[in-house]
């Protein structure tokens, strides 16, 4: 009887320590293809990181006028807000240093009154918008052109399936972010 307890209690007590000294030594390895080390995306991020900017937007949104003036409402809530202020965060990047454009997404500047950059180094800026194109959901802006990086484009038709990329920005207004992954098609 004692010798299958103890039995039980050895096995136990090998899958235990297994999968708990597996996990830390799968912790502290560095992922390798083909016997090979992953490259470091540090080296890269360094160089593109200062062209990547954070973009908050402040503005008005016009409200249903018809709830604002609707007796039943104007009982209960008195008069109502016609407007409200909105608040928006999005990302760019800096296309041209010597003008101070930076390229970002339309639909993060639609509605707004003010805008405002943040620098991946901390300098803030009002920005203006030099130009929209709202179906194509595109819109350049410009800041003061003061010691700025500007991104180096790549050829997306050169991209295959498989390829490794990086995308860089500024989710939820949390502050600059970094993904990666492949092109999956």
């Amino acid at each position: 009887m004692v010798s299958i307890i103890s039995r039980r209690l050895v096995l136990a007590l090998v899958i235990v320590f297994g999968a708990c000294s597996g996990g830390v030594l799968a912790g502290t390895l560095p992922g390798m293809v083909n016997g090979q080390p992953l490259p470091s995306l540090a080296p890269m991020l360094e160089r593109v990181t200062p062209s990547v900017v954070n973009i908050v937007t402040e503005g008005k949104q016009k409200i249903d006028e018809s709830l604002a003036n609707d007796p039943f409402f104007k009982r209960f809530f008195g008069n109502l807000k016609t407007e409200q202020q909105i608040a928006g965060t999005g990302s760019g990047v800096i296309i041209h240093a010597k003008l101070g454009h930076i390229l970002t997404n339309y639909h993060v500047l639609e509605g707004a009154d003010r805008i405002f950059i943040t620098l991946n180094d901390g300098r803030k800026y009002n920005a203006a918008i030099v130009g929209v194109d709202s179906r194509a959901d595109l819109a350049i802006l410009s800041i003061p052109p003061e010691r700025l990086s500007a991104i180096r484009f790549g050829n997306s038709d050169r991209l295959r399936v498989g390829d490794f990329v990086v995308a860089i920005g500024n989710p939820y207004g949390i502050g600059q972010s970094v993904t990666s992954g492949i092109i999956s098609a």
